[in-house]
Parts: structure tokens; sequence; C-alpha cells
């Protein structure tokens, strides 16, 4: 699961691009192509056909996208 400030982020350095993939719908989303469950907040990103959790997608999105890891070390340093 994303803190806060790393959601902001990646609505913010990963807007352009896709952050998340569904393996059951075989397609990419970008940030704001996400649903969001408000009333299970802690299960993360889902898929918004299928509306199967894509965090795990998210989250491994966010390790390694060049733009998502320069935006969070200059707002920690």
């Amino acid at each position: 699961m994303l803190k806060a400030e790393e959601r902001s982020i990646l609505f913010t350095a990963c807007a352009g691009h896709p952050v998340a993939y569904c393996g059951w719908c075989l397609r990419g989303f970008k940030p704001a192509q996400l649903a969001y469950n408000l009333r299970a907040p802690m299960q993360g990103f889902m898929c918004p056909d299928c509306r199967r959790d894509v965090t795990a997608t998210v989250i491994k999105h966010v390790s390694s996208c060049p733009a998502f890891v320069e935006l969070h070390g200059r707002k920690a340093g």
C-alpha cells in the first residue's frame, strides 16, 4: 500500500503513462483511470473494469519508474 505522499507523487509524476496492469483484463491504466475502494481503503487500487486488485502492479511500477523515483527523491531530500 502506498502512503498518502506516495499516492500524490504517483498522480503527479506518472500521470501521463500506465502505472498498473490488470492480468485479467490484459490492460494497463494511468493513475486517474484506476478505481479506489473508499469503503476498504486498505484494499488499494483496483482495475476500473473488473474491480480486481492491481495494487501490486502499482507498487512494482513506483519502484522502477524514473519519473517517480526522481520526484520522490526530491521531496525526501
